[in-house]
């Protein structure tokens, strides 16, 4: 199939599927999705929903700091929540547009390949490859696939290292996505979004009860996006389908059984050289429509991505002391991709070189969790101690190989001018891991104003990494496999009930494969952070803020060997120190505000690569966005919303090295929104007004990456009807 074929016919069956399966669901007059109700005292730790079109911007809850339905104010650490109503309202596209409302964050893929989804999204100067859905460890969302946004609540990023709770994992942050969950009410939602470069993307939300008692109930989530570029040749499809039944089976006891399948098919787009975009060339300026690709090669044979989930959550409460949260997760991605890599340019910087890629992969992930909850009093002293165990098992098989592709005038391009030399798949690779984790926590009330959040924990995590080249059967084999401590520790004082005073020290670890000169394995990379801050509920909760200044460093990291070249040693050494604001909330009647900012200062502080001392790529020293909407409420204009926002990103490194400068910017972006009846909706989202040129990220210095220019402007109009 080619991606001309796919943008006909397939795409308006999905469209009229997706109509036909809401007007089979039974209508009920309702203009916003019911709040669900839980079972009376059954905790539901990682799943909270909201549903209401004026939920507000400023949750006061999250249990991706805690695992526990904990207010956010008496968390010792910054805890970021992005509600679904500030998706609807900006009209997100993709996960890193919902997470450029949390400061620090910065992209390091660009926005128009969903293959790699948000894979190393920048935090507080680190990347992070720390993604959970409902508290269940998302392996491949986020790595190596985008995640769909029809499915999502709200977006929980907790900052910082947090391995006490979840294990391996890089210290930027963990982003945990909260999904939509079955209603006990009958609820039934249509959207259609069209806009620019042939974007389209109609979608399905259904679900009520199916038994009289409303016992046992069931969500249908679902949507189809069409997806074309303003870069040449670049398209992209994927359907989302999210199925969940949920039982109770007593006013103690919950079983929720839940399924995701994606597909996606895209052109691969890896970016510009930075030559002809921020750095000059004598041959002049890449327009950033420009594709170095070729839509002939990768049009044969469109390459496919699909990833499934199957799990079920069981929620128990023994009493008003002890409750119980367990669950298991399988999850599986394929893949079978044919793209072009760029490598860069020539010395007439014009003619451009290219490779060929061809991979298959084969993953699949199994996650097991445990929780106990108790809730005692020992003397004065109120605990919520939390017992946990959790247990990972991975196995991935790839095989992959190439062909020489002839260079392109990347100033005058000829597709397919000549043919491509000799398909081999040459090598493959077996990796499989075994990861246990047991952790407690405790948090403690002492007095009333004052919180003492402890915890630990212990990992044993294996993994075991073999390739083989097939031309000559030579075999190579990394591997790790060690018991690893990680502490945390937090204090948080309340003067007065709006005012909560925090301070933490937190640590992370990720474990690394390979081996020294001298065939030692290494230690896993270590992150380190204290942070304090403060938060704030002001207009009587209707605003909240939070203000938190870090001092994070990874240790342990790789750096060449100067005494034996192509090997590493673990001397690198990075910190970033900085301080963020981000304020979330209704200022006056009518009026959400959601606001970001954040002062980066990163260094890359040990290392043998030649950038000691150097700022690390994509991290700007400041950067922040503002996004508010204004709704009346009163007179003829009642119904009527207006929104406009603001993302500010400084200069910062396109490298490692800091041969080169991504620039500034500021982007706006703006919305016209109606409610037309109580069940019909109107929206008109602008995205950069003033169409301004910008570079998103950069991967330059990567052979799999270049510049990524971020879209020109661009309008997406939807209609939404609720019944």
């Amino acid at each position: 199939m080619t991606p001309s074929r796919a943008s006909g016919a397939r795409r308006w069956t999905a469209v009229a599927v997706l109509v036909v399966g809401l007007l089979a669901t039974r209508p009920v007059l309702a203009q916003s999705p019911p709040t669900e109700q839980p079972p009376k005292d059954i905790p539901l730790p990682g799943v909270t929903v909201e549903g209401l079109l004026d939920q507000p911007y400023n949750p006061k809850t999250a249990t991706t700091g805690s695992k526990l339905e904990a207010p956010l104010r008496d968390m010792p650490q910054s805890i970021q929540v992005v509600p679904r109503s500030v998706i609807d309202d900006q009209r997100a596209l993709n996960l890193s547009d919902v997470l450029r409302n949390v400061s620090g964050f910065s992209p390091s893929v660009n926005s128009q390949s969903q293959r790699f989804g948000e894979r190393n999204a920048v935090f507080r100067g680190f990347t992070t490859n720390n993604y959970y859905t409902n508290g269940f460890k998302d392996p491949f969302n986020g790595a190596s696939f985008t995640f769909g946004l029809a499915n999502v609540e709200q977006v929980e990023v907790l900052k910082g290292p947090s391995s006490v709770l979840y294990g391996l994992g890089e210290p930027g942050a963990t982003i945990n996505i909260i999904t939509k969950q079955p209603l006990p009410d009958w609820y039934a939602a249509a959207a259609l979004t069209a806009g620019s470069f042939g974007f389209v993307s109609p979608s399905i939300d259904v679900s009520g009860p199916l038994t009289p008692d409303k016992a046992l109930r069931f969500r249908l989530s679902a949507a189809y996006q069409w997806q074309d570029s303003f870069v040449d040749w670049v398209q992209s499809e994927r359907y989302d389908v999210a199925p969940v039944l949920a039982l109770v089976l007593g006013p103690d006891t919950r079983l929720t059984l839940e399924g995701e399948y994606q597909a996606l098919q895209e052109i691969y787009y890896t970016g510009l050289p930075a030559e002809g975009t921020i750095r000059k060339n004598p041959n002049g300026k890449l327009p950033i429509s420009r594709y170095l690709g070729d839509p002939h090669v990768e049009g044969d044979h469109f390459p496919e991505r699909t990833l499934g989930k199957i799990g079920y959550r069981v929620d128990h409460r023994f009493n008003e002391h002890v409750a119980l949260r367990h669950g298991f997760r399988a999850t599986f991605l394929t893949t079978d991709e044919r793209d072009v890599i760029p490598f860069g340019f020539q010395a007439d910087l014009r003619t451009f070189d290219r490779d060929l890629f061809i991979g298959r992969v084969n993953s699949e992930d199994y996650y097991i969790l445990t929780d106990v909850t108790f809730d005692v009093r020992t003397g004065p002293l109120r605990h919520t101690l939390l017992l946990g165990a959790d247990q990972r098992i991975l196995s991935t098989r790839q095989v992959s190989g190439g062909a020489l592709l002839p260079p392109i005038d990347a100033f005058n391009p000829a597709y397919h001018a000549a043919p491509i030399g000799p398909e081999t798949i040459d090598r493959g690779s077996v990796q499989s891991g075994t990861f246990y984790g047991f952790y407690i926590q405790d948090l403690m009330t002492i007095i009333d104003p004052v919180k003492l959040l402890v915890g630990g924990r212990y990992d044993l995590a294996s993994l075991d990494t073999e390739s083989r080249t097939f031309a000559d059967g030579t075999r190579t084999r990394s591997s790790f496999d060690e018991g690893v401590f990680t502490p945390r520790v937090g204090l948080v004082v309340q003067p007065i009930p709006a005012v909560s005073l925090y301070a933490s020290y937190t640590t992370s670890f990720n474990p690394l494969t390979g081996t020294t000169f001298d065939g030692a394995g290494f230690e896993p990379e270590r992150g380190v952070q204290f942070e304090v801050g403060v938060k704030l509920e002001l207009l009587g909760g209707k605003l909240s803020s939070t203000i938190a200044v870090y001092d994070l460093t990874k240790e342990n990291v790789l750096t060449p060997d100067p005494a034996n070249p192509g090997f590493s040693i673990q001397e690198g050494e990075q910190r970033s120190r900085g301080v963020e604001v981000d304020v979330a909330g209704e200022v006056l009647p009518g009026l959400r505000l959601i606001a970001t900012y954040a002062y980066t200062d990163a260094e890359i502080t040990k290392s043998n690569a030649g950038n000691e001392g150097n700022r690390p790529a994509n991290v700007p020293a400041h950067s922040g966005s503002v996004w508010g909407v204004y709704e009346f409420r009163e007179g003829f204009l009642k119904g009527l919303g207006l929104g406009a926002g603001v993302v500010a990103v400084g200069r910062r490194p396109a490298d490692n090295d800091n041969t080169a400068t991504l620039p500034d910017y500021v982007r706006t972006d703006a919305a016209i929104y109606y409610k037309l009846t109580r069940h019909v909706d109107l929206a008109v989202n602008f995205k950069n007004l003033f169409d301004v040129r910008y570079f998103e990220t950069s991967t330059f210095g990567d052979t799999f990456g270049g510049i990524s220019p971020g879209p020109p402007f661009s309008v997406f109009g939807s209609i939404t009807a609720r019944y």
